[in-house]
């Protein structure tokens, strides 16, 4: 037979709220320019390093583009120093010259332009991550705005979720909070990063973001119960 003393004790109140695992980093990844894509260098769950060639459009057009502004650049650059020399022979004048310089500078702009659209025509990782979603494929039209591909840092994750707004007061950046997620089956202890300055007035509740750290087969999109102690309490005797 076991025998303990009977006492009085407090029983803490607790909260569970329901979340969500997102990753910190995530990012639309879309074109600057209208054009046809060529090549589509990933697939659903490819790793990526930042600078990897992801998307690539058609050029051609662009292509010529920029050969023409480089033969007018290079013209532009004769025709100064044509001027600059007949000066020098008391055979121009100075306003001539600095007529051509002005042009040169003009054909320097239009082939640098040219120059930073043919660049667009290549789309690359901004950051390390994974490719989660995949919204086009090649010989689809690209345009801007339009998402060809979602890309999500893997070794950042947080917990994104809603409180109530009376429990807002109570809640602050750097306060430590526990989280399940059943679907690993994984307790994790998390920290407050952010909490939204306004409330959401059709739930009466405030988002707050709580960082964790990245741990096997979490991933993006998983359900989460966050727990979170109450003021409410119970005497048990």
């Amino acid at each position: 037979v076991t025998v303990a003393e009977v006492g009085e004790m407090i029983a803490l109140g607790q909260i569970e709220l329901v979340g969500t695992v997102k990753a910190v980093d995530e990012a639309e990844i879309s074109a600057k320019i209208s054009g046809n894509i060529l090549r589509m260098q990933v697939d659903l769950g490819s790793v990526v390093k930042k600078g990897d060639l992801l998307v690539e459009l058609s050029a051609g057009e662009i292509a010529a583009k920029l050969q023409q502004s480089r033969a007018q650049l290079e013209q532009a650059k004769r025709n100064l120093q044509r001027e600059e020399k007949l000066l020098r022979n008391d055979a121009g004048t100075p306003e001539t010259v600095k007529a051509q310089k002005d042009a040169l500078r003009i054909a320097e702009a239009a082939f640098l332009e040219s120059q930073t659209i043919l660049n667009y025509t290549k789309i690359e990782a901004p950051f390390d991550g994974i490719i989660t979603h995949k919204f086009a494929s090649t010989g689809d039209l690209a345009t801007p705005g339009k998402p060809l591909l979602r890309i999500e840092a893997q070794d950042k994750l947080q917990i994104v979720t809603n409180i109530p707004e009376a429990m807002v007061h109570k809640i602050k950046r750097g306060d430590n909070i526990s989280a399940y997620i059943p679907a690993i089956e994984t307790l994790v202890d998390g920290i407050v990063t952010e909490i939204s300055p306004a409330a959401d007035p059709s739930s009466r509740t405030t988002p707050i973001k709580i960082s964790i750290p990245a741990k096997p087969n979490m991933r993006s999109g998983q359900f989460v119960r966050v727990g979170f102690s109450s003021d409410e309490s119970l005497t048990l005797a």
